[in-house]
């Protein structure tokens, strides 16, 4: 089963994210188009219902038909720009109210925003100065994992909480936002038996990924850089002076 968004072995996707990269970091797809730039952005992922992510791909959004279905707008809702964080996540869309997989095109100056108005979860739920402020985004840095499910402590994967019945939360469940959303489950199923993962298995932190992976392909995702600012506002690592990044934001 074909996807819109481009694709590579598994092993490419290794070589520019797991076996270069340490800490905090933004891996992502993202489409830069010079000529429209409202036309450009990153790809997250969400997992639903079948229910509800029919009536988001019918709807291009969370509008009456996802409500019906049991989506609930006041309810904060996380978004992960990572495509194996949210396989680790949904256990390759076989956990129940997650056999769904949605691939949502965010436009990059609204995400951007996100990251700019967002406090590190770290920060709002500990910190004295924090604990009172209610920000419509959350940052979290979770272990980064591989296909099989095997915890990559070295790496943390960001995902993204949006505050329910926030303007924020509105803007992205409205689907104005967004340049599309596509149904990739059935992409998902399709890789789901060469990824090592098995249901109901749990795999320990530390423990060696001896998975083979062949066959295995992936949504193209590479580091995506952002301004000092945002790096800091976010949560993000910096990075070594000699990296050559492909995914440039100032």
């Amino acid at each position: 089963m074909s996807i819109t968004i481009p694709t590579e072995p598994y092993t490419s996707h290794q070589t520019h994210t797991f076996n270069l990269l340490t800490g905090r970091h933004i891996t992502a797809h993202v489409h830069e188009d010079p000529n429209n730039p409202n036309d450009s952005y990153i790809v997250v992922y969400q997992a639903y219902s079948k229910g509800i992510a029919d009536a988001v791909v019918n709807e291009q959004g969370f509008k009456d038909a996802a409500r019906a279905a049991g989506w609930k707008e006041s309810r904060m809702t996380w978004i992960k720009p990572g495509f194996l964080w949210m396989m680790y996540r949904s256990g390759w869309a076989t956990k129940p109210s997650q056999t769904s997989i949605l691939a949502i095109k965010v436009r990059l100056p609204f995400f951007l925003h996100m990251l700019q108005i967002s406090l590190p979860a770290r920060l709002s739920n500990a910190s004295v100065e924090f604990k009172h402020q209610k920000p419509d985004i959350i940052i979290q840095w979770d272990p980064s994992h591989s296909p099989n499910g095997t915890v990559i402590q070295s790496l943390r994967a960001i995902q993204i909480g949006i505050r329910g019945g926030t303007e924020t939360n509105r803007r992205f469940a409205s689907g104005e936002e967004w340049v599309g959303v596509e149904d990739v489950t059935e992409f998902v199923e399709s890789m789901k038996g060469v990824s090592g993962f098995r249901e109901g298995e749990s795999v320990r932190g530390g423990q060696r990924d001896d998975g083979e992976y062949e066959g295995l392909v992936v949504p193209v995702e590479r580091l995506v850089v952002v301004s000092e600012e945002l790096r800091e506002i976010a949560g993000a690592d910096s990075l070594p002076h000699d990296w050559e990044c492909t995914v440039p934001f100032v």
